[in-house]
C-alpha cells in the first residue's frame, strides 16, 4: 500500500511539473510570437512612411484607408493610411455632423443628442450646461472625480472622459475623429465610408457610388472626383501633413500585432521630411479556440 501511495504521489507531482513547464513554454512562445509580429507591424509602419515620401502620385500610397499588403519571411504586414483631413475634428465639428456620426455608428437619436451636448459642454469655456449636456454638477452627481475641461480636446483619447461616452461608443469613434485637421468639415476625397455616412441626410447609395468612382480614379491615376452632393459644411483644402497609420503584423502561426500611430511632417514637404510621432498604440492578438483574443497596451505621445 505504501508503494502504491508513493507511486500515486510521484505521478501527481510529475503531472503537475509537466503542466507547469507546458504553461511556461506557452508563455515563452507567446512572447516570442508577439515580438515577431510586432517587428512585422513596425516594418509595415516604416514602409508606409517611405511610401509617403514618394512624390510620384502614381506610385505613392493612397491616404484614404486603402489596404496595402506585403509578405515577409515568416508572415506579412497589412497597412492602411488615412490623412487626418478625412476625419471629423471633435473640436471644430458642428452639432449636425457630430450627431450624424453618432447615429451612423449605431446610437439611438436620444443618446446621440445627449453626447453631442456633453461634448460641446466639455469644449466650451462656460459652466452652463446645455439642455442635454453636462457640466461640473452633472459630473459630481455621477460620482466622478474630474470635471469638463472647458477647452478644446487635447487628444482623441480625452473623449473617453466625456459623460455618456462608454468604452463601446469610444471604440466606434476612435478612428473616425481627430484633433489635428483644424477643419469644421471633412475632405470627401480622403474620408472613409463611415465618416461620409455621418453627413446629415446622405443617401448610402450616393456614398457607395462615390467611393467606387474614387477608387476607379485612383486606379486610373486620376484626381479623386468631387463629392456629388453639397454637404453644406465648409471645408478648405490644405496640403497634407498629418496621417494615421494602422499597420498589422501577421505570423504564419496566427499571432498578430497591430500598431496605430499618428505622424506629422512639415506641411507640403514629403520627400526626405522627418516625421514626428503624435500618438502610438499597440494591440496584440493570438489565436485561441479559433478566435482572436486581444490584449491591448496603449502608449500616447504628446
Amino acid at each position: 500500500m505504501l508503494v502504491l501511495a508513493l507511486t500515486a504521489l510521484l505521478t501527481i507531482m510529475a503531472g503537475s511539473y509537466t503542466l507547469s513547464m507546458r504553461r511556461e513554454l506557452d508563455l515563452v512562445r507567446n512572447m516570442r510570437d508577439h515580438a515577431q509580429a510586432l517587428a512585422l507591424a513596425e516594418s509595415g509602419l516604416y514602409y508606409a512612411q517611405m511610401m509617403l515620401q514618394i512624390n510620384d502620385q502614381t506610385k505613392r500610397w493612397r491616404v484614404d484607408g486603402t489596404e496595402y499588403q506585403r509578405k515577409l519571411a515568416g508572415g506579412e504586414f497589412k497597412v492602411k493610411i488615412i490623412e487626418e483631413t478625412g476625419k471629423i475634428n471633435i473640436n471644430k465639428v458642428a452639432p449636425p455632423l457630430l450627431k450624424g456620426l453618432l447615429e451612423s455608428s449605431g446610437l439611438e437619436e436620444e443618446q446621440a443628442v445627449k453626447i453631442v451636448d456633453a461634448i460641446q459642454d466639455w469644449r466650451d469655456k462656460d459652466e452652463f450646461s446645455r439642455l442635454h449636456g453636462a457640466e461640473k454638477s452633472e459630473y459630481e452627481s455621477e460620482g466622478l472625480s474630474y470635471y469638463p475641461r472647458n477647452d478644446m480636446f487635447q487628444t482623441v483619447e480625452e473623449l473617453q472622459l466625456v459623460l455618456g461616452v462608454t468604452p463601446e461608443i469610444y471604440s466606434k469613434l476612435e478612428h473616425l475623429v481627430t484633433v489635428y485637421n483644424n477643419q469644421p468639415g471633412i475632405d470627401p476625397t480622403k474620408a472613409s465610408r463611415k465618416v461620409l455616412m455621418a453627413i446629415p441626410g446622405i443617401d448610402p447609395e450616393v456614398v457607395d457610388t462615390y467611393l467606387a468612382d474614387r477608387k476607379k480614379a485612383a486606379v486610373d491615376n486620376l484626381p479623386a472626383p468631387a463629392f456629388p452632393v453639397d454637404t453644406g459644411i465648409p471645408y478648405q483644402k490644405l496640403t497634407d501633413s498629418v496621417y494615421s497609420i494602422e499597420s498589422q503584423g501577421i505570423l504564419s502561426t496566427g499571432a498578430t500585432a497591430t500598431i496605430f500611430t499618428t505622424i506629422k511632417t512639415a506641411r507640403g514637404r514629403t520627400r526626405g521630411g522627418a516625421y514626428s510621432m503624435l500618438s502610438w498604440k499597440k494591440l496584440f492578438g493570438e489565436k485561441s479556440q479559433n478566435k482572436h483574443n486581444a490584449v491591448q497596451k496603449q502608449e500616447n505621445i504628446s
